[in-house]
């Protein structure tokens, strides 16, 4: 329906910012549908796979490579992310030598835009806007203890399966 508007309002030679708002809406509208049967396949093979990317590098040469934010202070601190055989932890090892475990069940993600108590933090608006985008928020939260990480990622992409690969081992350790 909304691509036939979209095709009568060129035909029509409508303004380009009324083209631009039915373009996002179009947009909008085919993320929000429901998928068909084969996409739904290739997704669960895409997390699949990328879940097993990431548990691979987490398991060889010293774990998986990441740079933290260190929200105190603002350094960046170069680690590896670790996970335990029975993939029932994760480990966050500084190359400065400090690692903490954190039960994988306890682990929620989320990006730093999104996190209302660390958006404000006076070291994160000092990232380059870029930089936030690449940021995941991870906190683990047992008992009253909260940890929280701050990843800042090469690229969007790595963020994404970072955040896929800990939501599916979360899920899948309890």
């Amino acid at each position: 329906q909304t691509e036939k508007m979209s095709k009568r309002a060129a035909d029509a030679d409508c303004r380009e910012g009324v083209m631009d708002r039915l373009q996002k809406h179009l947009e909008q509208l085919m993320l929000m549908r429901s998928l068909e049967e084969g996409e739904v396949q290739l997704a669960k093979e895409y997390l699949k796979q990328s879940c097993k990317e990431f548990v691979q590098a987490a398991a060889k040469n010293g774990g998986r490579k990441v740079t933290l934010l260190n929200l105190e202070d603002g350094e960046r601190i170069s680690a590896s992310v670790t996970l335990d055989p029975p993939l029932q932890n994760l480990m966050v090892v500084r190359d400065i030598g400090s690692a903490e475990q954190v039960p994988l069940k306890s682990l929620s993600v989320g990006f730093t835009q999104d996190d209302k108590t660390i958006n404000g933090n006076a070291y994160l608006g000092r990232l380059s806007a870029d930089d936030r985008e690449r940021t995941l928020v991870v906190r683990s939260k047992v008992d009253r203890k909260q940890v929280v990480f701050c990843f800042i990622e090469p690229t969007q992409a790595h963020r994404d399966k970072l955040q896929e690969a800990i939501v599916i081992l979360r899920c899948s350790s309890r």
